[in-house]
């Protein structure tokens, strides 16, 4: 006869009847399960349309949507939209990206003008092309917006009735001058900048691939042809972040994720395989992030949200589940971001924003399994803990279960 010294007894009220437990750490290749909240029109989300995201130094997230700007204070809302009769109006409810400087300017880049925010007085400065003025913006259409190491600020735009790209530098006071590889990549339209820390070189994604500047020589160089993309009908380039071994790690429009390692120069593909059922569900992946632990996620366009298992070299997906109010709400995710608490945002296309807490505990179902070693029944009633930090699991029908944490492991008692 077993003897249990009882620490505590909780009865489990699921309706799946089944065993729950939360590890501090789970199986490499078991994946980790999220729960996501939700956050709509319902919330007061100007639009569920999400485009860009970002958090700024007093810690308000600011969300652009294909309707207006949002800033979210953790319980309401309060939207920012063009009036065409307001000054100071932000130049156009479009917002494309979200950028906040050194200098706690907040900037936000539409389909027609730059704006910054002017916090004391709640409104926008804009700054639009004036064919007239050399110094103003070489064009009104936004694409995005970054601040190198130096504090250099770029502005990368383009004509939407030639598609031709600019990329500006501002140099303050409302005066931009085309910065020193704009000419270089004007045939296409920069996506995206990242800079590389220890050598400050800094990588453009654009509409035709993948390229670099120097600041130190002032070189451009194109490498889009070493990236050996399958789809050369497209080579748009959404994102680049870089992991903790050299590798870049670059989304793509239609060419899935590309790694580049920048010290051996060594390029790996993931793409779209439907006979691999761990792999990449969508060969559009619009943006990727390397949160604070190391983890990489990527944002797909119409397979869900993914999880690189670095043990396997695979993907664990989130998709939306109709039936669990805790899955993603939609299956195209256009963008990411982590906030200094380290949660992580998604921007949805029409289902506006998810969120989630990474660094919970995993949680681990455990359901009937008749073999040695596996929970007698799915109908578990009752479970306690014994001084021995033994978890004793009791079921309907299926009798008493001893959980051994090191080898996950039940041992079952029957009368």
């Amino acid at each position: 006869m077993v003897r249990i010294k009882q620490i505590f007894c909780v009865a489990l009220l699921t309706f799946a009847y089944n065993l729950v437990i939360i590890h501090a750490s789970s199986a490499q290749n078991l994946q980790p399960a999220y729960s996501f909240q939700r956050i709509g029109v319902t919330e007061g989300l100007a639009q569920v349309s999400v485009r860009c995201i970002e958090q700024d130094y007093q810690s308000f997230m600011w969300f652009g949507t294909d309707y207006g700007l949002n800033k979210y204070d953790g319980y309401t809302f309060t939207p920012y939209k063009n009036s065409k009769n307001t000054p100071g109006s932000i130049s156009n409810d479009i917002i494309v990206c979200i950028y906040e400087d050194q200098q706690k300017n907040l900037w936000i880049g539409t389909l027609n003008g730059l704006n910054r925010y002017d916090r004391e007085n709640d409104q926008f400065i804009t700054y639009n092309h004036d064919p007239k003025n050399p110094k103003s913006l070489s064009a009104n259409a936004i694409q995005t917006i970054f601040e190198d190491q130096s504090g250099k600020l770029y502005i990368s735009c383009f004509d939407v009735l030639t598609n031709k790209g600019y990329v500006n530098e501002y140099e303050g006071d409302g005066v931009f001058r085309k910065s020193d590889f704009s000419s270089q990549s004007a045939t296409t339209i920069i996506n995206c900048f990242y800079q590389q820390k220890e050598n400050n070189m800094l990588w453009l994604g654009h509409n035709n691939g993948l390229a670099y500047y120097n600041p130190a020589t002032r070189g451009y160089t194109d490498i889009t042809a070493k990236l050996r993309f399958f789809n050369t009908a497209n080579k748009i380039v959404n994102g680049i972040t870089e992991d903790g071994n050299h590798n870049l790690w670059i989304s793509t429009d239609a060419n899935g994720l590309i790694v580049f390692n920048t010290e051996s120069g060594k390029i790996k593909h993931y793409r779209y395989n439907p006979a691999n059922p761990s792999g990449l569900r969508s060969n559009q992946v619009y943006d990727v992030l390397i949160d604070k632990a190391g983890k990489l996620w990527a944002a797909t366009g119409d397979g869900g949200f993914h999880l690189h298992n670095t043990k396997a070299d695979n993907f664990f997906h989130y998709v939306n589940n109709e039936k669990d109010p805790a899955s993603i709400s939609q299956n195209i995710v256009r963008t990411l971001y982590q906030d200094r608490t380290g949660i992580i945002w998604l921007g949805l296309y029409k289902s506006g924003i998810n969120y989630f807490e990474p660094y919970e505990k995993p949680v681990l179902h455990y359901k009937q399994d008749l073999r040695p070693g596996g929970l007698s029944g799915n109908k578990v009633k009752a479970f306690c803990e014994d001084g021995a930090s033994t978890l004793w699991v009791g079921t309907d029908g299926g009798g008493l279960n001893k959980f051994d944490r090191k080898t996950k492991r039940f041992n079952v008692y029957k009368p």
